[in-house]
C-alpha cells in the first residue's frame, strides 16, 4: 500500500528538461577488499534511476578511480553529491576497522571545494541514519530503498521546497532536531530503472576479474529480484558467493 504522502513512482522517474538537468556526482567510498572487492550495485541502481529521470551523473568509485574525489568534484561541478556507505565496519572482532571516519572525512573534503548539497545513503548508513548525518555534517540522507526517494529529493531541493523534501519517505535531514521518516515497503521492482553497470577497464578485482563476474551476477540479481531466496532486500544485502561454495538453504 502506498502512503498518502508518497509520490507515484512513474512521476518520480519522469525525465527532467535537458536544459535544466542537474549534475549529480555519486561516490562509492567502499574500498575494502576482504574477502573480495564488491561492485557498487546499489549505487548503480541509483545511477540508473537518476539517468532515467534525465540527470547527468558521474560515478566515482574508490576501488578504481586513482584521482582525489575533490579534484573530481571541482572538474565535474555537481549540483548534488550522493555518498554511499555500504558498511559501518568490517565486522571482525580480532581486527576491528570502522568506515565511519572515512565518510566524515569525505564530507569535510567535499565541503571545502563545493557548495553542492551532500546526500548520504546505503545499507550501512540506513542502520544509524540520524546519528551518521549529525556526525558527518551531510545535508540529507536516504534511509532504505533509494531510487525513488533520491529522485524526489533532488526535485524538491531544486524547487527550494524544504517541506516537500522532508515529506519524502526515507528522508533524513540534519537541521535540529534531526528527523527521519520510515521508508515504506519495498517498491515494485518492475518500476525501478535498471542499474547503470559500469565495468572499468582497470579492473578492481585481483583474484577474480570483475569483468567475468559482475555483469552476469547483476543480470541474475535483477531477474530474480521478485523472488529472492531469503526474506530481505536483495539489492541491499545480496553479494556474490565465493567460487565452489554451497548455495544457501532455501527459505521454508
Amino acid at each position: 500500500m502506498t502512503p498518502a504522502h508518497a509520490t507515484p513512482t512513474a512521476t518520480l522517474f519522469a525525465p527532467a528538461p535537458a536544459a535544466t538537468a542537474p549534475r549529480v556526482l555519486l561516490v562509492n567510498l567502499n574500498k575494502y577488499t576482504q574477502p573480495y572487492p564488491v561492485y557498487p550495485l546499489g549505487l548503480s541502481y541509483i545511477n540508473g534511476a537518476l539517468r532515467a529521470a534525465g540527470c547527468k551523473t558521474l560515478l566515482w568509485d574508490n576501488h578504481v578511480d586513482r584521482g582525489e574525489i575533490t579534484e573530481c568534484a571541482k572538474k565535474f561541478r555537481p549540483d548534488f553529491i550522493g555518498l554511499s556507505l555500504r558498511n559501518i565496519d568490517n565486522a571482525q572482532s580480532h581486527n576491528p576497522l570502522s568506515f565511519v571516519g572515512e565518510l566524515a572525512d569525505c564530507c569535510a573534503d567535499l565541503r571545502a571545494v563545493t557548495n553542492a548539497p551532500v546526500i548520504v545513503g546505503g545499507s550501512g548508513f540506513s542502520i544509524f541514519p540520524k546519528e551518521l548525518l549529525e556526525l558527518t555534517g551531510a545535508d540529507y540522507g536516504i534511509q532504505g530503498e533509494g531510487e525513488a526517494p533520491f529522485v524526489a529529493l533532488l526535485a524538491a531541493l531544486r524547487a527550494n521546497d524544504t517541506a516537500a523534501a522532508q515529506r519524502i519517505p526515507g528522508a533524513v535531514w540534519r537541521e535540529p532536531p534531526a528527523a527521519e521518516i520510515p521508508n515504506p515497503e519495498i517498491p515494485n521492482p518492475k518500476k525501478i530503472p535498471n542499474p547503470n553497470i559500469q565495468i572499468p577497464k582497470n579492473t578492481m578485482a585481483r583474484q577474480r576479474p570483475i569483468e567475468n563476474r559482475v555483469p552476469s551476477e547483476a543480470r541474475s540479481l535483477t531477474s530474480k529480484i521478485e523472488n529472492p531466496p531469503i526474506h530481505c532486500n536483495p539489492r541491499l544485502h545480496a553479494h556474490p558467493r565465493p567460487p565452489n561454495s554451497p548455495a544457501p538453504p532455501a527459505s521454508p
